[in-house]
């Protein structure tokens, strides 16, 4: 593969242009010599042809004359070669007033998807916007809500940053070899199967970018085309950053909310199994996950214990209350340093850490420890079984800090229930 920048010379307007100022040149020297021999014939030898006044006037009445000739010559010209440009346009103009009226996210991207698709009619259309969630760039859903890619492109991604260093799109030559600077990114672009990538871009980073592959009609995308679709991600590219600021303040007000109802329910509920579920529905509503374990750590037999457990978003009591069978796993890892883990893929995690690797249904897991002071008395995980759901560092913050006022509420309900077990003895 190769990249074009399709700077090339608009043929199409030299061309319009060169036969519009050839047929002016022609009529002017015409118009002219038959109004010279007009008034000569009328006049006599009262009007001399080489006369420069007489010719100034002349030429210059003629100027007026043809002005309106000039003007609808040029627009029937305008018509013949550049129909299509007068049809983009439109598009562009119509494109304008839907988005306008697009405001969420999903909304906008049907909107740019249909414009796409009815003017250039691609083979593959993939459009990468950035998910504010895992902070990754991902496909988004197609019009009968499909994703049409499950690959994920991270800020660090050599396509990412060869687009966000760019305002032009990006064209790419099948027939050659792919230029080093993408050569990482070689078998991802490959499975995408585009030809063109044009950026869109925000005001301060790439907020994702549209992939095209090869027309159906089997024609290559032109200099118009490529400029049909910069304008299309220039007007896009300000309503998605505004869609995406947008849906960022609504998920910050809903994490401040959910923090606040968990500090406000720990310290009004006594039971720490009512305690439990409300963690359970408060965390998954900013943090997606179809499994959740809330583990307690047995001092005297040092075992871990799961005391609330959910898969597939169903409780399992009868997993409940009883030790982990292995020492060696990444629960007893986070125990053991004090310190949350963040994994792509469960099981591979273990190997790589050459411990044992628990359930291979579990991909995304994420696992923060349960501190009480200088004492770690559980763990609190989470767990995507889907390959491409990911967790970010900002989700392990907001899972850690529910922890810590788990754990507190954990201490508080025990020397409770100590203060109650020593009052009903002496009396």
């Amino acid at each position: 593969y190769t990249i074009q920048r399709h700077n090339m010379v608009q043929t199409d307007f030299v061309l319009s242009r060169g036969v519009l100022y050839s047929v002016l040149a022609v009529l002017i020297a015409v118009g002219y010599a038959l109004l010279v021999t007009g008034f000569s014939l009328a006049l006599g030898d009262r009007l001399q042809p080489d006369n420069p006044l007489i010719a100034g006037f002349l030429l210059f009445g003629f100027a007026l004359a043809l002005l309106p000739l000039r003007q609808r010559l040029e627009r029937m010209l305008d018509v013949l070669f550049f129909r299509g440009e007068r049809a983009y346009q439109e598009r562009l103009k119509t494109f304008s007033g839907e988005l306008t009226g697009a405001v969420e996210l999903p909304q906008i991207l049907n909107v740019l998807r249909q414009y796409i698709e009815q003017s250039l009619q691609p083979q593959h259309l993939h459009i990468f916007v950035l998910d504010t969630f895992t902070d990754q760039y991902m496909a988004a859903k197609d019009l009968n809500g499909l994703s049409t890619s499950d690959l994920r492109f991270s800020h660090s991604s050599a396509l990412v940053q060869q687009l966000g260093g760019r305002k032009s799109p990006l064209y790419i030559d099948t027939s050659e070899a792919l230029p080093t600077a993408l050569q990482p990114e070689s078998v991802r672009m490959s499975l995408l199967g585009a030809q063109v990538y044009v950026p869109l871009l925000g005001r301060q980073r790439l907020t994702g970018w549209i992939a095209l592959g090869q027309r159906l009609s089997g024609e290559v995308f032109t200099n118009r085309d490529l400029s049909f679709l910069d304008s299309l991600s220039d007007q896009a590219s300000l309503a998605i950053e505004r869609a995406q600021v947008m849906a960022s303040m609504e998920k910050r007000m809903q994490e401040m909310n959910v923090l606040t109802r968990v500090a406000q329910g720990v310290n009004i509920t006594i039971s720490l199994d009512d305690i439990f579920e409300l963690i359970y529905a408060q965390t998954t509503q900013i943090i997606p996950a179809d499994d959740f374990s809330l583990i307690l750590y047995d001092p005297v037999r040092s075992e871990l214990v799961p005391v609330f457990v959910v898969e597939n978003d169903d409780r399992v009591p009868h997993k409940e209350n009883k030790p982990l069978e292995a020492a060696h796993t990444l629960e007893y890892e986070v125990l053991r340093q004090r310190r949350p883990v963040v994994a792509d893929d469960y099981t591979r995690e273990s190997q790589r850490r050459g411990l044992l690797g628990g359930s291979s249904e579990l991909h995304a897991w994420l696992c923060v420890p349960l501190n009480a002071g200088a004492e770690t008395i559980g763990l609190l995980s989470l767990a995507g079984r889907e390959p491409n759901v990911y967790y970010t560092q900002e989700q392990l913050g907001l899972l850690q800090a529910i922890a810590d006022q788990v754990a507190g509420a954990i201490v508080k309900a025990r020397l409770l229930g100590e203060a109650e077990r020593r009052t009903r003895q002496l009396t």
